[in-house]
């Protein structure tokens, strides 16, 4: 017995005291550390000038080499980044920031920043939307373009807050003393954010903006989007929707009323970045039957 205990013991020793050290290969979180670091790093030296085609490129850069993360660059640090690229002037700029932070990324960042984005171009489009030169008119529909863009990215943001920023914008659209082509342009992409959300609040948004644009020769470019983006969710729901008319709200409000039961009335608040979004409701700006697409 004493001979076997013996030969074990030694067996244990042999093990426990190896002759070559041991091997330490870099953890995975080691690795993402030195990854995110040199992205990072390229951003920063990337990041100079006025060029915006530079600047845009270095935002894509960022962008695409984050998504070969574990965590497909969802943390606070590279989303912080991305959003550099929202405040810039350059609407090139602006655009592959947006389509940069798409999906994926840390979700407060991403709504603060569409939130920003959508008031300052809310601005710039005002400014713009009846000035007949060359340069105002490329650069309203550059801008247009960023701001549908924007408004998707919070649609595929499936959260109560993406429907209150929403909200608020919408909110804002007004019928003045002439035909109010901000409006016109806007409500669009508002509304049928609004409407891919589909919480209650969302269509009840929408549904109550149309009162701001009831009769008057003023109100009737604003008041066919409304009624061309409702018209696409009923039919969407294999409902009928009312027929255009001078008191186009009040027939909207009877059928939300009647259908409200269709809506969830909230869609709480995401806590894990999104995936990558799949198709929209319908593409933007899609005709509904009868009616003319938005001002151009």
């Amino acid at each position: 017995m004493h001979s076997i205990l013996t030969a074990l013991l030694g067996t244990l020793v042999l093990v426990a005291s190896p002759t070559a050290p041991a091997v330490s290969p870099m953890s995975p979180s080691d690795d993402e550390r030195d990854l995110e670091k040199a992205l990072i790093a390229t951003f920063h030296d990337e990041w100079k000038g006025n060029d915006p085609e530079q600047l845009a490129l270095a935002i894509t850069h960022l962008s695409d080499g984050s998504r070969a993360m574990e965590d497909r660059g969802a943390d606070k640090t590279i989303s912080r980044l991305l959003v550099k690229g929202t405040r810039e002037d350059s609407l090139v700029v602006q655009a592959a920031a947006i389509e940069a932070l798409a999906w994926g990324r840390d979700i407060d960042t991403v709504l603060d920043a569409c939130e920003e984005v959508l008031e300052e171009l809310h601005s710039q489009v005002a400014r713009r939307a009846t000035r007949p030169d060359s340069e105002s008119r490329a650069y309203l529909h550059a801008a247009l373009a960023v701001y549908e863009q924007t408004c998707e990215v919070l649609a595929s943001h499936v959260d109560d807050r993406s429907v209150d920023i929403l909200e608020a914008r919408l909110r804002l659209l007004r019928r003045d003393n002439y035909v109010d082509l901000t409006s016109a342009y806007l409500s669009g992409p508002l509304s049928n954010a609004l409407l891919q959300l589909r919480s209650r609040d969302a269509v009840y948004a929408v549904v109550k903006q149309t009162q701001a644009f009831v009769g008057g020769w003023n109100a009737q470019p604003a008041a066919h989007v409304f009624h061309r983006e409702l018209s696409q969710l009923a039919l969407s729901l294999d409902l009928e929707p009312p027929l255009f008319s001078g008191r186009f709200d009040v027939t909207w409000g009877d059928w939300f009323r009647e259908h409200d039961d269709r809506f969830p009335k909230k869609l709480g608040k995401l806590k894990e970045p999104t995936e990558p979004p799949t198709a929209p409701l319908r593409a933007p700006g899609a005709r509904a039957p009868g009616l003319r697409r938005g001002p151009r």
